[in-house]
């Protein structure tokens, strides 16, 4: 099967459809910790030995194959190890259930990218990469608040008719 930009920007967006659907329901808010002083230099170490391996595979793993690792799981697995590290399951899936939205924006602009390359030139693709991909944005943070104002209505009914 030969891939295209669209095939794999469906592949991308029901994948993070399922994996968010398959999340467990949140247990509450997060609660606030403080970091400990070895949490940023540990995190900036982890990420750049994530680095160094990924770029390290690359030539076993091939351009097309170390060019589909290389932007999702560096930042994301560092984040959610060490949410889950210090906050626990229930925090690492309430990163996770965040976090996902947002990436549907960021397949968006690969695909943009992918797709206007050929036609529009590099600069021009990426331009309007950028630009479908904030606008992308902009529909899930406000997709995000309207679900979130929705939930607090939910639990607070008084409060809503008041603010209404």
């Amino acid at each position: 099967m030969q891939w295209t930009a669209l095939s794999g920007l469906a592949v991308a967006l029901a994948g993070f459809a399922l994996a968010r659907m398959l999340l467990p329901a949140s247990s509450g808010a997060p609660t606030s910790i403080v970091a400990p002083g070895w949490d940023l230099p540990l995190r900036m170490v982890a990420a750049v030995a994530l680095v160094l391996l990924v770029t390290g595979l690359a030539a076993w793993l091939g351009p097309r194959l170390s060019g589909v690792i290389t932007p999702f799981p560096i930042a994301t697995t560092i984040l959610l190890a060490f949410t889950h590290a210090q906050r626990g399951t229930p925090a690492a899936a309430g990163f996770l259930r965040a976090f996902l939205p947002a990436m549907w924006s960021f397949a968006l602009f690969c695909f943009v990218l992918a797709w206007g390359v050929v036609g529009l030139g590099r600069d021009l693709a990426f331009l309007a990469a950028l630009a479908v991909q904030l606008a992308a944005q902009g529909l899930v943070w406000l997709a995000l608040e309207a679900s979130a104002s929705r939930g607090i209505a939910r639990r607070y009914p008084r409060a809503a008719r008041r603010s209404a």
